[in-house]
């Protein structure tokens, strides 16, 4: 009878094995190699060694092009940070997922075609080429093998160890027989955006560049974000203080978006701090980098010469220094003065409430003007995307949706979001607005009951999808999911610069590695940004799922488009528009 088997999960991930009317016969093999053959036997027709995920077991090769990918936790097999890239060049290198082999934290240096690396019964792990010679090797022969299991894993520090159990002793954990390295801080971003690591007795630690949080403290390699927002680095009328704290002995691997000529690390301060876009800089003695958020590559090294500067932001109140949010600091200076008059005025109760009613609404009214100064556009309108950095923008309006839904003591479904009802201020900073059809939940409630709402071309498919089942007023159950998908739909117009855009074309684009058609870039400007326009096509595509359950909560969103967790593959075309 033929074995029904057509795909696997690893790691996440979907490997389709082939056309399986012909596999008759599976043998789990003692090696753990999982082969399926034919009727008679004797002809492989699939093997678990060809598809490597963080592991190699004995008699297992890693070929030119495949790859080892870490996984995310000890108890999370999915991918993770980084990846063993076997190239076609000959070298074996390790760097991270999201990054290219320039941002590399080891590689054997080996150079040739057909290389593989190699991993026999009794550990021996080595480079080989042409499957004859033998260019390089990182352990000797000679260890034991009676009982004996040898593994070469990518951890998930990045480290690649190969481990020895003893099948005689098997209370006994794993012991490390080589390693990649000994310091266990060597991997690029292994805490995450805006953070770094510190090796304390012989473990990684990881910390936050000043004024920034863990995004959970539980998981740290999730990295680090400002525990307050800053609407503005400039706002008058309150004592603002913006000062330059550094980082000694640290290396950053970020591309800056400029470099200025400065003889001092007080001159590099100064560009920085007179600069609203940088967030931090790096003094290398004769040249300050300017760079903003997030920061994703640094580096403690002892031998490292230059400086990492970070701005901090602090408002002096009550005689005391503390990071704030700007527009906060704003409204608490309003309330105390509304507080002041209060006082003065306690002997006419009900006129004194009346008053401070008023003046807290102005106060309201004011500090929003103070932060757009009527200087707002709408997005799509009278100014294009790529005037901005469309990754932050996108990011901006993805964290907006996000407090809707989580941030508030109710859960608001905004119910119309598009580029008409996102506006840009003079910093660059994307703004949700116009709530005049939103839907406010119950503190425990998820989903709601509701007419139809929205904008054609931005409404999710359940709204449409109940209005054929369900006559008389025609209400819909909807949750705050159908806000991801009109994100989906924007992600798309902010990419292509267009207002109206076909998610059928997107993905056809995307599925035949066409991205180009879709972004106004020549040829050289896309080639640099390949990797960041893919990354925000496959959010978009997650994000207009037809299926809500199929898409991502806002954190997740907001985790993605900051760089935080890995971008799946999208489903196919024909999944994707089963439901149309």
């Amino acid at each position: 009878m033929p074995l029904c088997v057509s795909q696997l999960i690893t790691q996440g991930q979907q490997i389709i094995l082939f056309d399986t009317n012909g596999a008759s016969i599976a043998s789990m093999q003692d090696s753990g190699n999982f082969v399926l053959y034919d009727s008679t036997g004797t002809t492989v027709l699939w093997e678990s060694f060809d598809y490597p995920t963080d592991t190699l077991l004995a008699d297992q090769r890693l070929r030119p092009h495949q790859t080892l990918f870490s996984s995310v936790s000890v108890t999370d097999q999915s991918i993770g940070v980084f990846k063993l890239s076997m190239q076609d060049n000959g070298n074996l290198v390790l760097y991270p997922n999201r990054g290219t082999e320039d941002l590399a934290y080891w590689a054997s240096d080996t150079v040739g075609p057909n290389v593989t690396l190699n991993l026999d019964p009794g550990g021996f792990m080595y480079l080989s080429q042409n499957s004859t010679f033998v260019i390089k090797n990182y352990t000797e022969r000679g260890y034991p093998t009676k009982d004996a299991i040898y593994r070469l894993t990518l951890d998930v520090d990045g480290i690649l160890r190969l481990y020895y159990h003893d099948l005689s002793n098997m209370s006994v954990n794993g012991s490390v027989k080589w390693e990649s390295s000994l310091y266990k801080c060597v991997a690029k971003g292994l805490c995450g955006l805006n953070g770094y690591c510190l090796e304390m007795n012989k473990a990684a630690n990881c910390q936050c560049i000043p004024g920034f949080e863990f995004v959970d403290e539980k998981r740290r390699s999730l990295g680090c974000e400002r525990n307050y927002t800053v609407e503005s680095c400039k706002v008058s009328g309150v004592e603002t203080s913006i000062h330059m704290t550094n980082l000694t002995i640290t290396r950053l691997d970020d591309a800056a978006y400029v470099i200025q000529n400065a003889s001092t690390q007080a001159e590099c301060s100064s560009a920085c701090l007179n600069d609203c876009n940088c967030e931090a800089a790096l003094f290398t003695g004769q040249e300050c980098k300017l760079q903003g958020l997030p920061l994703r590559y640094i580096q403690v090294d002892d031998s490292a010469s230059s400086v990492v500067l970070i701005k901090v932001y602090s408002s002096s109140i009550e005689n005391g220094l503390i990071p704030t949010n700007q527009s906060i600091v704003v409204k608490k200076v309003q309330q105390r003065g509304i507080i002041v008059i209060g006082g003065s005025l306690i002997s006419f109760a009900v006129l004194v409430l009346l008053i401070s009613g008023v003046i807290v609404y102005k106060s309201r009214v004011w500090a929003y003007k103070k932060i757009s100064e009527n200087q707002s556009v709408q997005l799509l309108e009278g100014i294009g995307p790529q005037a901005f950095s469309y990754a932050a923008m996108a990011v901006d309006i993805a964290r907006g949706i996000l407090y809707l839904h989580d941030g508030c003591e109710n859960p608001i479904i905004h119910c119309d979001i598009k580029p008409q009802n996102i506006l840009m201020d003079e910093h660059r900073r994307a703004k949700i607005c116009d709530f005049g059809i939103a839907k406010l939940l119950e503190y425990d409630q998820t989903k709601t009951s509701t007419l139809l709402r929205g904008t054609p071309g931005y409404i999710a498919p359940e709204w449409i999808a109940k209005q054929h089942d369900i006559t008389g007023e025609k209400q819909h159950d909807i949750t705050v999911k159908v806000d991801v998908y009109s994100f989906g739909i924007v992600l798309f117009n902010i990419l292509c610069c267009r207002k109206h855009v076909d998610k059928k074309c997107v993905l056809e684009c995307y599925e035949k590695d066409e991205l180009s058609k879709l972004v106004d870039y020549d040829d050289d400007e896309y080639v640099k940004k390949k990797e960041e326009v893919e990354q925000m096509v496959k959010i978009g595509l997650w994000c207009v799922q037809e299926d809500p359950s199929l898409r991502p909560h806002m954190k997740e969103v907001v985790l993605m488009l900051e760089g935080s967790v890995n971008v799946g593959t999208p489903p196919s075309h024909t999944s994707f528009f089963s439901a149309v």
